[in-house]
């Protein structure tokens, strides 16, 4: 195993948490609040996830 395959199989949590938040902050119904706070989340999740894939290809 290791430390690179750990990060791998917790960047497919990170997958669908980025795709959830993305739906979430286009999602017609939102209120702009809503919206604004789901977009700021689905910017943090992209940068976990990078730092994720970055990470485990530097191991």
């Amino acid at each position: 195993m290791g430390d690179a395959a750990i990060l791998k199989a917790m960047k497919t949590n990170e997958d669908d948490t980025v795709a959830a938040y993305e739906s979430a902050s286009r999602h017609p119904d939102a209120i702009p609040a809503s919206k604004a706070f789901f977009m700021k989340a689905h910017q943090d999740e992209e940068r976990h996830r990078a730092w994720m894939e970055a990470t485990a290809k530097s191991l």
